[in-house]
């Protein structure tokens, strides 16, 4: 049994229809409420009354890194027993078919990451596809490690893991790229499912600044590498 971590920054009522579909699972969920706006205040009113479900909340907004590591925080203290935490986007781009089986591989006390694969191809708004074959594209170059989907947000997480996971950096977007570079710095395995691709108004409802967030996972990606080469 797994936890499962949403974060959410001004979400709609897809949110509502997500944690509906996704309570039919067997363990918690976890919303985290990264400081909306009042209007969203409904949405989250909503979830909370849901069977098995905790809403966090950030008075202010901090980063999708922060809400992930708000909510793996308190997944460990108030479910240590589960194999793990699978965190998933607040948009709906991703199946529960799909949660089932990223989070159907966690193993009980296995360091392992595992994350879920999208074909980029088609269906997939440009700025999206760009941006990730380019970052793909140069993990591979500076760790050696052949990850064709690094900006998955679809991720089962063992609970051995988490305590090393919340004490990285990483406020933002770039967290989760904090997350690949310490697999790869410390010969963790790095799965990938592949799974469905799903997008909506052509991902208008993202909170994802290309300008500025893209330029920060890269500048992760780039002083973890060189901070591998100090060693």
């Amino acid at each position: 049994m797994y936890a499962i971590l949403i974060p959410a920054y001004n979400p709609d009522r897809r949110l509502i229809e997500i944690v509906e579909e996704i309570i039919r699972e067997e363990g918690p969920v976890v919303v985290v409420d990264d400081g909306s706006s009042p209007r969203s205040r409904a949405v989250f009113d909503e979830v909370s009354r849901q069977r098995g479900v905790t809403v966090l909340r950030h008075e202010v907004n901090r980063g999708k890194g922060c809400a992930l590591k708000t909510g793996l925080s308190h997944i460990r203290r108030a479910h240590p027993d589960l194999a793990g935490a699978v965190l998933m986007d607040a948009d709906g781009q991703h199946a529960v078919g799909d949660l089932r089986r990223v989070g159907g591989r966690l193993g009980a006390g296995e360091r392992v990451l595992i994350i879920g694969e999208r074909s980029l191809s088609r269906n997939v708004p440009f700025r999206s596809r760009l941006g990730n074959s380019f970052t793909s594209s140069l993990f591979s170059a500076l760790t050696g490690v052949k990850i064709r989907d690094t900006q998955t947000g679809l991720r089962a997480i063992p609970m051995s893991l988490i305590p090393e996971f919340v004490a990285l950096g990483g406020d933002r977007y770039e967290y989760e790229m904090e997350m690949l570079c310490f697999c790869c710095a410390h010969a963790i395995p790095i799965v990938e499912v592949p799974i469905e691709t799903r997008y909506f108004d052509d991902n208008r409802a993202s909170s994802f600044n290309p300008p500025v967030d893209s330029a920060k996972i890269i500048w992760t990606l780039l002083k973890n590498r060189f901070r591998s080469r100090r060693r």
